[in-house]
């Protein structure tokens, strides 16, 4: 009697090799999906979001940047106005104050004196510039800050 045996069958591996290559292929598969380009019908929305959003943006920071100006002219009249007071109460004249205060200040400032009952009050308006105001002649805002000091001068002359 002959024996015939069976031709063993090709092996496709064990279960963990399958598994194995399900998975290669679906990270493939995968992979090439997000490769192509969409196709729906949202494309482009980015864009469009973007373009209704940048504008409101540019507003916001030139407003923002209009405010940094508008403290920076309001600390510097207030930097001005304490130093011109302190000049003035030790005596120094309005216009040798003014001559060296003025030129610091911010566009368009004006300083004002007042001397009454012993107190020397120096107050520094002026005009901070916002974006736009030389083409669309818009007016700046007003800033402006007083300091009051002791006259020295007045008080040397009373007798105690």
């Amino acid at each position: 009697m002959t024996r015939t045996t069976a031709s063993p069958q090709p092996s496709r591996g064990s279960s963990r090799d399958r598994s194995r290559r399900s998975r290669r292929a679906s990270a493939r598969s995968v992979v090439r999906a997000s490769a192509r380009p969409a196709r729906h019908g949202d494309a482009g929305m980015v864009s469009a979001e973007i373009a209704t959003a940048l504008p409101g943006v540019v507003a916001l920071t030139l407003a923002l940047v209009c405010v940094v100006a508008a403290v920076g002219a309001q600390l510097r009249c207030q930097d001005l106005a304490r130093e011109s007071v302190r000049a003035l109460a030790r005596g120094e004249s309005t216009g040798s104050v003014r001559e060296r205060v003025l030129p610091q200040a911010p566009p368009h400032a004006s300083l004002r004196v007042r001397r009454s009952s012993g107190l020397v009050t120096a107050t520094v308006t002026a005009t901070a510039p916002v974006l736009g105001t030389s083409l669309l002649r818009l007016p700046g805002l007003p800033v402006g800050a007083t300091a009051t000091a002791a006259d020295e001068k007045r008080l040397a002359e009373q007798p105690w």
